[in-house]
């Protein structure tokens, strides 16, 4: 459905995938999974991006991006600073090599992972994710700001101006 509304819409599309939906669900390998969407892109004009959401191991992100995947996500925010930096620059630097993208997140983002009302512990600090994008290299960086996995439970309080300081450093 996404390819199809991408290419009824003219507009690129990332079609992602996330490992617990095929380990929880026995839904579709990563490998199975990548072949069909790399065949519905080949079938449409509009570019199509295949992308592995929130990953926690070296191995199995790698695995992916040899299987079809061009962006992955390696999620290593519940460890420490300096273990997420670690985790993260192994994968990026090995994923770079294969020509694919990475995401990580820093700070911790409500929802899946606890309380999100807590928003002042969860927020991203402007100068760890000045540290963590130098440190690593990552495409893409997935920040704090109040925000929170899911359907939220009431209004969300997002900080904005954090986003604005993180953005103007990083």
């Amino acid at each position: 459905s996404v390819v199809t509304t991408a290419e009824k819409t003219n507009t690129p599309a990332l079609v992602m995938l996330l490992p617990e939906h095929y380990e929880k669900n026995n839904t579709m390998n990563v490998h199975g999974f990548a072949e069909m969407v790399k065949e519905l892109a080949e079938s449409v004009k509009v570019p199509i991006g295949l992308h592995l959401d929130h990953s926690y191991d070296y191995d199995s992100v790698i695995t992916s991006i040899k299987k079809g995947f061009d962006s992955v996500m390696i999620d290593a925010s519940a460890y420490s600073l300096d273990e997420n930096i670690a985790l993260t620059r192994k994968v990026t630097e090995t994923a770079h090599i294969l020509g694919a993208d990475v995401e990580a997140e820093i700070g911790r983002v409500g929802g899946a992972e606890g309380d999100y009302k807590a928003v002042d512990i969860a927020l991203t600090s402007v100068e760890e994710a000045k540290c963590f994008a130098e440190e690593t290299k990552v495409d893409a960086l997935a920040v704090a700001i109040g925000t929170a996995h899911g359907n939220y439970k009431e209004t969300p309080k997002l900080r904005i101006d954090r986003l604005k300081e993180i953005a103007a450093e990083v």
